[in-house]
């Protein structure tokens, strides 16, 4: 009987033991999904559109790992409209996406809108390879404005 005693009380510890290093797994997958420069959510484009105004004004800016793609669009004058594109360069995307803190711009809020004041509103997305993430007029958000202030060089 009591021989059978430790051999429950060692599978009790060893499943216990099992567990504690499954938790452990489990908390490290946690981990890398807070890191920036994780795995599981590999960062695949930004996009910025900021519009509104008066003048029906309209910019997008979209950034990938190998390419940069900005238009504005002027509704009153279309002679102000243009449309660039350029290669992206590796350091540049990598430097960029590093440093993108996803919990903490999915746990921005948006702000109100501008537009009825005749403001612009500016919208960011993430698109991760497990879907895209879209927060408007965040500005209290750190890794929102993060990525409107990296956003800022290919502006040109």
């Amino acid at each position: 009987m009591m021989r059978r005693i430790h051999i429950l009380l060692l599978i009790v510890l060893c499943c216990s033991n099992g567990c504690n290093e499954q938790s452990g797994q489990s908390n490290g997958n946690i981990h890398k999904i807070q890191n920036p420069g994780m795995d599981i959510h590999q960062v695949k484009s930004i996009e910025i559109v900021s519009e509104g105004g008066e003048l029906g004004y309209r910019s997008r800016l979209l950034i990938s790992a190998d390419s940069v793609n900005y238009s504005v669009q002027v509704a009153v004058d279309a002679t102000k409209n243009t449309q660039h594109s350029m290669k992206n360069a590796p350091e540049d995307w990598e430097a960029i996406v590093k440093e993108i803190d996803l919990p903490d711009f999915e746990k921005a809020v948006d702000g109100a809108s501008r537009q009825p004041v005749d403001g612009i509103d500016t919208r960011v997305s993430i698109t991760t390879n497990t879907g895209t993430i879209t927060r408007t007029n965040a500005y209290e958000n750190k890794t929102w404005n993060y990525i409107l202030g990296s956003a800022e060089k290919y502006d040109k």
